[in-house]
């Protein structure tokens, strides 16, 4: 459970990270547009 769990904090960093060097550069943010763009029933999945 603990490497998951470590993982899971690394990935999540990595990606806040990413989506603040994105709007840094006023660029919008995947992790949000593809959600809200998409098909929220498949989101939800």
């Amino acid at each position: 459970m603990a490497p998951f769990l470590g993982g899971a904090i690394d990935t999540s960093l990595a990606a806040q990270t990413a989506t603040i060097v994105a709007k840094s550069l006023d660029v919008d943010s995947p992790f949000i547009n593809g959600i809200r763009r998409g098909d929220l029933e498949r989101a939800y999945d």
